[in-house]
């Protein structure tokens, strides 16, 4: 029997029981302020087959669960994590909510494709400068020579 999947763009805190099959696009350490030798934090983006994408964050605590499963440019299936809003300064997607790995969070490696290979959302230039200090997602500038 094949379980069905949960499409990111549906993700939200009133459904505890979710399974997403997902590809990381982008997968980063946070490290601390403090100079201490651990990151602060494991972090990715992951998108859909449909090229939604959310944010998904693995605390300090959780890290040596998942950093040998998690790899960027891979598929996997995922189910059990916390689903809180995607609020603050530090927004990598647009998606209204983010992902935070637990203890009891499954990740298995999976087929799947489907899923865009990369998915940026390309913006045009004169939206970035109508940005206000305080946008809804993440600016990185690419420049190259023309």
């Amino acid at each position: 029997m094949t379980t069905a999947m949960d499409m990111v763009n549906k993700i939200n805190p009133e459904k505890e029981a979710r399974n997403l099959k997902v590809k990381v696009i982008r997968l980063w350490t946070v490290p601390t302020f403090t100079g201490q030798l651990l990151p602060n934090s494991m972090e990715m983006i992951l998108v859909d087959e449909s090229g939604w994408k959310i944010q998904a964050i693995v605390q300090k605590t959780m890290i040596y669960r998942f950093k040998q499963l998690l790899f960027e440019g891979r598929v996997y299936v995922m189910k059990l994590f916390s689903v809180v809003p995607n609020q603050g300064s530090y927004r990598a997607t647009r998606h209204q909510f983010k992902l935070i790995f637990q203890f009891r969070t499954i990740v298995r490696d999976a087929i799947c494709d489907f899923i865009p290979k990369s998915a940026l959302t390309i913006s045009p230039f004169t939206e970035l400068l109508e940005t206000k200090e305080d946008s809804n997602f993440l600016v990185v500038l690419f420049l190259c020579d023309l």
